[in-house]
């Protein structure tokens, strides 16, 4: 398959209906970003569920022109490299960083460290903890893929919201959401899976492992 994608266009993205968890994850990834409390408060809904549904109607299409939806394999269509970090080195990002996405060449790096001690603190008795637990490398490796997919597209879903950071008379410098590609990618990877719910939800289960 070619390696440049055309398709991504979030403007006009299928609507979804989403759980209120999953709206509620959505915005509190939001509301992490830097740029949030410049966000005025009747966007936030609009701009949680504008990620949502670029991310899954990425996946719906990805996963047609594909005919895959199994992250791995999928990873080989698109010609990205999976590479294993298997180092005890937690300074790239700190442990919460289970995986990075790099575009030249594009590749997509899985930090197998961290993921077991994810594994070692995520709750294992629900059937949504056993569903998580046993995809962990997927889901890094599928959230990548939506980062890719922006990259090759040059369809940036945070460029939906440009906070001013200095509003002078003669110009005007914008900063742009990062936390909202990142709600992309989460519902990416749901949608392209099956998951039970937002893949963010295991950064919270594993803060209160501790």
């Amino acid at each position: 398959m070619e390696n440049k994608l055309t398709f991504n266009k979030y403007q006009k993205s299928k609507p979804a209906v989403w759980s209120a968890e999953d709206m509620s994850l959505a915005i509190e990834l939001l509301q992490s970003d830097p740029l949030y409390p410049r966000l005025p408060e009747t966007r936030v809904y609009e701009l949680a569920e504008l990620a949502l549904n670029a991310g899954a109607g990425n996946a719906d299409e990805i996963s047609k022109i594909c005919d895959c939806s199994e992250p791995l394999r999928l990873a080989r269509t698109l010609n990205i490299r999976v590479l294993f970090d298997i180092s005890l080195n937690y300074k790239a990002g700190g442990l919460s960083i289970l995986s990075s996405y790099s575009h030249k060449p594009p590749t997509i790096t899985v930090f197998e460290n961290r993921l077991r001690l994810f594994r070692e603190k995520l709750p294992k008795k629900d059937k949504t903890g056993r569903i998580f637990l046993s995809n962990l490398t997927n889901i890094c490796v599928a959230h990548e893929i939506y980062h890719h997919i922006e990259r090759q597209t040059f369809c940036f879903i945070n460029l939906a919201y440009k906070a001013p950071v200095v509003d002078f008379k003669l110009f005007r410098i914008e900063k742009s959401m990062t936390m909202l590609s990142e709600i992309a990618a989460h519902s990416f990877a749901k949608k392209l899976m099956d998951l039970p719910s937002l893949p963010c939800i295991i950064q919270e289960e594993y803060r209160g492992g501790f």
